[in-house]
């Protein structure tokens, strides 16, 4: 499998043709290569006794249902902006997912302005990096972003900031050295105090 899928478009042309039973209907055959790897490897297709004997998994056939019935009979080049963003997105977390490059953070809130963050997941790190997480201020004193401390002795020294809690975590990511369609498609789950 490749480490980055050539086009998302044409991976969803390869499930849309394989749910509507012709494979090559909405992609070329010289489009099936990488394509066709990365659509089994993520788990949307398998192939049966050649490599246009595609077959939706049920994880390809939730994709179809919910997000490319409505696209044009015509070949994905011609698809433009019809791409549902969110059909895009999913196969970007599956490809990630299936190369082992997808990126967990567990931010735990423990008041309005301050928690922690740990990064289980996604980094070439041993220990789960762990950080700080809390609200940067102005000379004033009013709340104007959120930054990320990393825990002395651990990984990034430096200081991670941004306008929300979402942009300073990927700004921390970033200094972990997470790939960066995976600091893009990073899960951040929030805890929020009791």
């Amino acid at each position: 499998m490749s480490r980055y899928h050539a086009s998302p478009t044409h991976i969803l042309a390869l499930v849309k043709g394989a749910a509507e039973g012709d494979a090559i209907k909405h992609i070329t055959p010289a489009g099936l290569g990488t394509h066709l790897d990365d659509a089994v490897a993520c788990g949307l297709l398998t192939v049966g006794s050649d490599d246009y004997d595609l077959h939706p998994t049920d994880t390809g056939r939730a994709l179809y249902e919910a997000h490319l019935t409505g696209l044009p009979d015509g070949r994905a080049n011609h698809w433009g902006s019809a791409v549902p963003r969110a059909a895009v997105d999913q196969v970007h977390q599956l490809h990630l997912e299936a190369t082992d490059r997808a990126v967990v953070v567990e931010a735990e809130l423990t008041g309005p302005g301050h928690g922690t963050v740990t990064v289980p997941h996604g980094t070439r790190h041993a220990t789960p990096p762990r950080a700080t997480l809390g609200r940067t201020r102005n000379a004033a004193g009013r709340a104007t972003g959120w930054y990320i401390d990393p825990a002395p002795g651990g990984p990034a020294p430096a200081r991670a900031t941004g306008r929300t809690k979402n942009d300073a975590i990927r700004a921390y990511l970033r200094t972990l050295g997470a790939w960066p369609d995976a600091v893009t498609y990073a899960r951040i789950r929030y805890t929020l105090p009791r």
